[in-house]
């Protein structure tokens, strides 16, 4: 089977797919605006970036060289307020354009994906998928490194699959297919000053390949894609590493694993603490977002964080102390790391198997509200309806959309004819579904990078199967 669409007709139709998306993006920024618990630090090391040209905040009376966010995102604010004057609203319009131009990008990772004679087909759909999905759309409205994030995540993601089909029937002798990996290298080395994670994708397709290119007699392509993938990322984050190198005096490259401010204490042991139990986004708010500066509320503890009635009293009596002026010291915060070590020689299935599982579930399945101002409930269902029917049905509907993308991304996981790419594809996802269960909490913001590669997965089902298709495959 052929298409008939002629190429002058898919253009129009593309053109009218990114018309609508940018469209529903700009009125999602316009009623939904948001501003994150991470917006201030970011915006604060705008203004450094733009006043002083470094890369600092003012501690103690003093501007103060810092590593603790990656640079990319506050140089967007600092960009955009140079160019377009102070306020948000245009980082949003920014970002409404460039999660629009993520949309293609998905689509063109669809099309690698399918077969020959479906390119085409496929690709519109896997446009379509990406551009109403509303999950991307609604973060382009917060201060938040997702949308640039998401962008250069798909963008490295497409270039490695066109380097690796590119260049596979050549053993990768050819310049041009190495060249598109190292482009690939650099797209996920800048994704990295926006979202840290972003490499995972080169991590995923160096497993994929090392698994399909364990013989000796492989080794010299594997050796070639390695070294065009690590010039590119080297390329681009070799200029960070060497700042920090420069200006802090450490070779490091990453912010700590906590995040933590100059002079603020990371609660390590706190995390430990909850890494044993907390499994909702409603818990991080309650407890791991309150830690620095709210009472923890005892009574709000979920009975999993306690075996015994004596642990219990144990954590109320940290909690009380923390309450009276707000702060974790070193011995609670030792506190908490000792209970957490307590509680994983007595169960270690439930920290590292139950709670990781839980917190799987809690980053995909969702309805994704924190940034709107809906409550997500939906139990008593006749309460919920009553008390508000358009909150009621604004969650049921967002809660299906992401089951819908979900679950068209695995019905069609049979239909992919390019397997490689398609290995590649699915092990950056579980890759990132993985190393997201080991952050302090299991923020639904962590996946929503990975949407545009659901809708390229999903898109597949638009594909034939008839037998030529097959054969192209």
């Amino acid at each position: 089977m052929t298409l008939s669409m002629r190429p002058a007709r898919t253009s129009l139709h593309v053109a009218l797919a990114l018309a609508v998306g940018l469209a529903f993006r700009l009125w999602v920024v316009a009623a939904y605006p948001y501003e994150a618990g991470d917006t201030p630090l970011y915006e604060n090391l705008a203004k450094s970036l733009a006043a002083h040209h470094a890369f600092a905040l003012e501690y103690e009376g003093r501007l103060l060289p810092v590593n603790v966010r990656m640079p990319g995102y506050p140089s967007l604010l600092a960009a955009c307020h140079v160019l377009f004057g102070p306020g948000f609203q245009p980082v949003r319009v920014v970002q409404a354009v460039t999660d629009t131009a993520t949309c293609p990008i998905a689509a063109a990772i669809a099309a690698m994906l399918a077969s020959a004679a479906w390119r085409r087909r496929v690709f519109l759909a896997g446009l379509w998928l990406a551009v109403l999905c509303p999950f991307t759309a609604n973060y382009a409205a917060a201060i938040l490194a997702e949308t640039p994030g998401a962008f250069w995540n798909t963008a490295a993601t497409a270039l490695l699959l066109l380097g690796v089909q590119r260049g596979d029937g050549r053993s990768f002798r050819d310049p041009g297919a190495l060249a598109v990996l190292a482009a690939a290298g650099a797209a996920a080395g800048i994704g990295c000053y926006f979202r840290p994670e972003t490499p995972l994708v080169l991590t995923a397709g160096g497993l994929v390949l090392l698994g399909l290119w364990w013989r000796p007699r492989d080794w010299g392509r594997l050796a070639r894609v390695g070294l065009a993938l690590g010039v590119g990322l080297v390329a681009a984050l070799g200029p960070w590493a060497l700042r920090n190198a420069l200006v802090l005096h450490r070779a490091e490259l990453l912010p700590p694993p906590a995040a933590n401010l100059p002079g603020e204490m990371a609660p390590l042991g706190f995390n430990q603490w909850t890494q044993t139990w907390l499994t909702t986004n409603r818990e991080i708010y309650l407890f791991s977002f309150r830690v620095e500066d709210e009472p923890l509320e005892i009574d709000k503890l979920p009975r999993i964080a306690y075996d015994s009635p004596q642990e219990r009293e144990r954590v109320a009596r940290l909690f009380e102390e923390h309450n009276r002026d707000f702060t974790l010291t070193p011995r609670m915060d030792a506190a908490f790391a000792e209970l957490a070590r307590e509680r994983t020689a007595r169960h270690p299935l439930r920290t590292f198997l139950w709670v990781p599982l839980a917190r799987v579930a809690a980053l995909w399945i969702s309805p994704r509200l924190e940034l709107l101002p809906y409550s997500g409930v939906l139990t008593p269902v006749r309460q919920a309806w009553a008390d508000d029917p358009y909150d009621f049905a604004a969650t049921v509907l967002l809660f299906s959309a992401n089951l819908l993308y979900i679950v068209l991304a695995l019905l069609a996981l049979p239909r992919v004819r390019w397997r490689t790419g398609g290995a590649i594809v699915v092990a950056y996802l579980l890759l990132r579904t993985a190393l997201m269960t080991l952050m302090p909490g299991p923020e639904p913001r962590y996946v929503v990078i990975a949407f545009p590669l659901l809708a390229a997965l999903a898109a597949q089902l638009w594909a034939g199967r008839d037998a030529a298709a097959v054969q192209a495959a």
